[in-house]
């Protein structure tokens, strides 16, 4: 086998995640048509046993099938079962060699190389693997052009190597093999393709609103969302910046609750502004309940009733148009520097630490070299300070997200691709703070980073947020719905 002979170690330098969104395998189900009744009874109990976990019990009837046939092909779809088993329990080095030994008995057998692809993505311990990886994909092409999983992991490999004109290409196939499957990855890997050759974006989201000048479009823009009232944005004026949460209600019991104690638990004395999507009688309970005990910490609110499916999806729409209203908040409080965070963040130690207002500036955020465009700069964490400037950023942010909700192509991501083409747009005059991500937006939960925060994979699982979140609220108190 022939390795790709180029370097792929800038790949390592992304985050793991997204590599890790190819661990879906391909089942060579054309074969398993084929097989005798017998072999597909313990085919189809291993796979049961897999879904519901039982590992072992899957790879005795995988082994069990395997015997039941004289064939190479048909040994092979047992081999190749137990090998993805081996893969799913870490053992990452025996599944490879048994999936070697399937590809050598179906050498045609596009499922095969794909599979053992994505095995050494898995390993991903050097360039070399994802160079490996990349060559069994193109020979999954090669044994069958129409592989669309080979066309997306291509595209995105590609795409983090910063082979545009490759990237590109792949994911022109990947789309053209099912136009109508809307695949989100392949889509934001054919727009920063575009982006990066100069040539017109294509993939995601609508970029005209990127070449208007924003600050006259805003006001017309802002019509397009539900309304906020004037009285609720406008907030008692602070030397201190104001932390913004925005959330609807589930959001609010699950994740903010936690967030704010985590601020009480660190001594901060920051004022407190949360806007709602949606609110109820039991989350208005709540707001109440958290000023109570927050005082004389001040805890304002403001919210809005909104039909989220007339614009986006909720999640979309919720990590969006955040940024229009923290736009609105800056403007009814010109002198107001304003902190917006996700509203499943931690707060692990003070946040004057990152001191921001110590420095000149417009904003602050952080910003990751080698991650794709979509995900360069994270909304998770957002300084604003009170400048022209800087209302001149948020309303270029603010229009590009409201035009692509108003033209229904506001979909994943489209937070943080606003947030990276307005940088791109005013980074000559813009004065930017850069903060590093282990303090400000810490994934690996170290004690002496000022944020810890999370995602969905992570929410679940035993780990030091989810411990540190349990101790907040038997401190602090639950404050559930009643």
């Amino acid at each position: 086998m022939v390795i790709e002979e180029m370097s792929y170690d800038i790949c390592l330098k992304a985050h793991p995640y997204w590599l890790s969104t190819l661990r879906q395998f391909a089942l060579p189900v054309h074969l398993m048509e084929k097989l005798p009744d017998s072999y597909k009874k313990f085919i189809q109990a291993g796979l049961a046993y897999k879904k519901q976990g039982q590992l072992e019990a899957a790879q005795q009837r995988f082994q069990q099938a395997q015997l039941s046939v004289n064939s190479n092909e048909d040994q092979g779809f047992g081999l190749h079962l137990q090998a993805l088993a081996l893969l799913t329990t870490g053992k990452v080095g025996e599944s490879q060699t048994l999936m070697q030994h399937c590809v050598a008995l179906a050498p045609d057998c596009a499922q095969y190389h794909y599979n053992l692809g994505i095995s050494y993505l898995l390993s991903r311990a050097t360039g070399e693997d994802i160079a490996k990886a990349v060559t069994r994909f193109k020979q999954a092409l090669e044994a069958q052009p129409s592989l669309i999983q080979a066309h997306t992991a291509l595209a995105l490999i590609y795409t983090l190597a910063r082979q545009w004109q490759e990237a590109e290409r792949m994911a022109r196939q990947a789309i053209s093999l099912n136009p109508q499957a809307g695949n989100r990855l392949v889509d934001l890997c054919l727009m920063n393709a575009t982006y990066e050759q100069g040539l017109p974006i294509e993939g995601a989201f609508d970029f005209a609103s990127v070449t208007v000048d924003a600050t006259t479009q805003i006001d017309d823009a802002l019509h397009f969302l539900p309304s906020v009232e004037l009285s609720q944005l406008q907030l008692a004026q602070s030397e201190l910046p104001i932390l913004l949460i925005v959330c609807d209600p589930n959001y609010l019991v699950k994740h903010a609750v936690p967030l704010i104690w985590s601020l009480v638990e660190v001594q901060c004395q920051y004022p407190i502004h949360l806007h709602l999507f949606n609110p109820d009688s039991h989350s208005n309970q709540i707001v109440k309940m958290l000023q109570t005990k927050m005082a004389p910490i001040p805890l304002s609110i403001s919210f809005e009733s909104v039909e989220v499916t007339q614009y986006s999806s909720p999640s979309i729409y919720y990590s969006s148009v955040r940024f229009c209203r923290l736009y609105q908040l800056s403007l009814a409080n010109p002198k107001t520097n304003f902190i917006m965070v996700d509203a499943d963040v931690l707060f692990r130690n003070h946040p004057a630490k990152l001191a921001l207002w110590d420095k000149k500036g417009d904003m602050g955020f952080t910003y990751a070299e080698y991650e794709p465009m979509w995900d360069k700069i994270a909304a998770g964490f957002i300084y604003s300070k009170a400048t022209l400037m800087t209302s001149s950023v948020l309303s270029q942010i603010a229009v590009f997200i409201i035009d692509n909700l108003r033209k229904q192509t506001a979909r994943w991501f489209v937070d943080q691709v606003a947030l990276f083409v307005t940088y791109q747009k005013f980074k000559s005059t813009l004065h930017v703070q850069f903060l590093p991500a282990q303090q400000c937006l810490n994934q690996d939960f170290d004690d002496d980073a000022i944020i810890w925060a999370i995602v969905n994979e992570q929410k679940q699982q035993q780990n030091k947020y989810n411990e540190y979140k349990h101790y907040l609220l038997t401190k602090y108190g639950m404050l559930k719905r009643v």
